[in-house]
């Protein structure tokens, strides 16, 4: 079932790349986004939901903070957030991620929290000059466990 993923993931990326249309994120920018994953390795394979601020420092390179990312299964809840710094390459709509996340678990009655890495890379395609569609791929580290996710979200600029 996950390469059946990784294939829809790779097929999304290529037919976005042949519609969008590139644009330079120009530094001053702001742009909240909200997003859906599904992830394969660690405790579960739920799906989750969370929001997203970014702020273009320069031309192409935005800092944000995932603020939230929620999963929720039987007997199974997960929250996570964390700093990121994205860059857009050339011109492009494609981008790479880094960031830093601090997770907090509940399985049953236990509790346990992490901080990890993750490295991701995705694509912005631009249905208006405000407006990007963004599906990605993320690896993601934490307490000797690998996560790999894939999301799709939408990103707005102001």
């Amino acid at each position: 079932m996950s390469q059946m993923k990784f294939l829809l993931v790779v097929l999304v990326f290529a037919g976005f790349s042949q519609m969008g249309q590139a644009q330079t994120i120009e530094k001053g920018v702001l742009s909240p986004g909200l997003f859906f994953t599904s992830a394969a390795g660690g405790l579960e394979n739920s799906p989750s939901i969370g929001i997203s601020f970014s702020y273009y420092v320069a031309n192409n390179l935005g800092i944000g903070l995932n603020a939230f990312n929620f999963v929720f299964g039987e007997d199974y809840s997960s929250s996570t957030f964390g700093p990121y710094a994205r860059y857009y390459f050339g011109s492009g709509s494609f981008y790479g991620q880094a960031g830093i996340t601090f997770s907090s678990v509940k399985v049953g009655d236990e509790s346990d929290s992490a901080t990890g890495l993750n490295l991701g890379a995705g694509y912005s395609f631009f249905i208006t000059d405000d407006i990007a569609i963004e599906p990605s791929l993320a690896l993601n580290r934490a307490n000797e466990t690998t996560v790999i996710s894939m999301a799709i979200g939408a990103s707005f600029l102001f």
